[in-house]
C-alpha cells in the first residue's frame, strides 16, 4: 500500500501534461454599454464585442 500512492502521483504528473491540449490564450473584450461595441468587431479594447456569445464562439 505504501508504494501505491507515490506511483499514482507519478503517473498523474506524467500523463496530465502529455494529454492536455496546447492552448494559446486569447483575450476578448465584451462591453454592451460601449457605444461602438458590435459583434462584427474583433473583440479588442477599442472595438469590443457587444454580447458574450460572440466571444465564446470566436476562436
Amino acid at each position: 500500500m505504501a508504494l501505491r500512492e507515490p506511483f499514482c502521483v507519478g503517473v498523474t504528473l506524467t500523463l496530465v501534461p502529455a494529454l492536455a491540449p496546447a492552448a494559446a490564450a486569447q483575450v476578448h473584450v465584451v462591453d454592451g454599454q460601449h457605444p461602438p461595441a458590435a459583434d462584427d468587431n474583433p473583440g479588442s479594447a477599442e472595438l469590443s464585442f457587444k454580447i458574450i456569445s460572440k466571444a465564446v464562439q470566436t476562436k
